[in-house]
């Protein structure tokens, strides 16, 4: 106590005592100049994560419309590939077939030339019409018919021929008719039946690789159709591979020798009926077929297409598509596959 008030006393202790505090607050200034500095590191690492995660693409997979996590693809089989088409949109042409149509197929046939081939009219009853439409100009004639009116086939190019598999109109077929692609100024003509696959298919979708159409998907009426089907002529069939998850309506491209499919409508089991969102692989030449990852939201009825881009990388593009909402979502679907897949959704600056 003596010491102190002696202290307090001698003005140099004084000096001594008050140079200390301000060392103590220039050293306490300093520890919370860099406890700051810290905190906001923290918040930037923060803010960036939180834009990585939310951005297209980004996080660790995509949610559903609901917000729930989907299922993403593993690292094996996802990669972010940069780049995607120059652009990737849709609108309405003024453009009107002969009367509404849906459910019907299409295929290329000459230059600057679709081929619409049967379908199911507005009064719920399969067409036999075959039409042509100019992409140029969008005038549309009839070229020819069906042998018998059918929907819901599936349709390929082989030998010059659209190749119709299954369908049918108040049952599902097996017949196989083909529809020669002759050029613009030929007349109409009729389709013959060139063969029949092993079981009635409809629903179904197909895609040609090579010489090669396949079949993918569909069902008999009320069973599955899981077997994938490759023919050259549209007489004879080989089976390839099978399903692992047997789908109608499913959306189908083919890239780099493989089969890709898209969704489609669950057939059996506790989701029957409902849109599915996986996305399985066929490997002809292997005969294997795996489901390798899921899409942003379930999907069936969609349409999928390969698509190249400048920088030598090719996508697979899908337009979704509900048949209540046919043209109710206003996106595409952006698969990048150069060496394994991604999804993503793109904006859609059409209908």
């Amino acid at each position: 106590m003596i010491g102190q008030v002696a202290a307090s006393r001698d003005p140099r202790l004084a000096g001594a005592d008050r140079q200390q505090r301000r060392g103590r607050r220039r050293v306490s200034a300093r520890v919370r100049r860099r406890r700051a500095v810290a905190a906001l590191l923290a918040l930037l690492v923060v803010v960036v994560a939180g834009w990585l995660v939310a951005r297209p693409g980004g996080g660790a997979g995509p949610k559903s419309a609901a917000g729930s996590p989907k299922r993403a693809l593993s690292p094996a089989q996802a990669v972010a590939a940069p780049g995607g088409p120059p652009a990737a949109e849709a609108g309405l042409l003024p453009w009107q077939m002969a009367a509404p149509i849906s459910r019907e197929v299409v295929v290329a046939g000459s230059p600057g030339r679709l081929v619409v081939l049967g379908g199911l009219t507005a009064g719920g009853a399969s067409a036999s019409g075959v039409y042509a439409l100019r992409t140029a100009t969008g005038a549309v004639r009839q070229i020819g018919a069906l042998s018998a009116p059918l929907h819901d086939a599936a349709a390929g190019l082989l030998g010059g021929r659209a190749l119709v598999f299954g369908g049918g109109s108040s049952a599902t077929v097996a017949t196989v008719q083909a529809f020669p692609l002759a050029g613009p100024g030929s007349g109409t003509t009729t389709a013959t039946t060139a063969g029949s696959m092993p079981a009635p298919r409809s629903d179904a979708a197909a895609v040609t690789i090579g010489a090669t159409t396949y079949v993918v998907g569909g069902y008999d009426g009320s069973r599955p159709d899981a077997p994938v089907l490759a023919t050259t002529n549209g007489r004879t069939f080989t089976t390839v591979a099978a399903l692992p998850v047997p789908v109608r309506y499913p959306a189908v491209a083919a890239l780099g020798g493989q089969i890709f499919v898209f969704g489609g409508q669950a057939i059996t089991g506790p989701h029957a009926g409902a849109p599915l969102d996986a996305i399985q692989a066929v490997d002809p030449a292997r005969h294997t077929a795996a489901v390798i990852g899921h899409l942003p939201e379930p999907l069936a009825g969609a349409a999928a297409m390969t698509v190249g881009n400048p920088l030598g990388e090719d996508h697979l593009v899908l337009r979704p598509s509900r048949p209540s909402r046919p043209f109710g979502r206003r996106s595409w679907i952006l698969v990048r596959a150069r060496r394994r897949l991604s999804a993503q959704e793109q904006p859609d600056h059409g209908g």
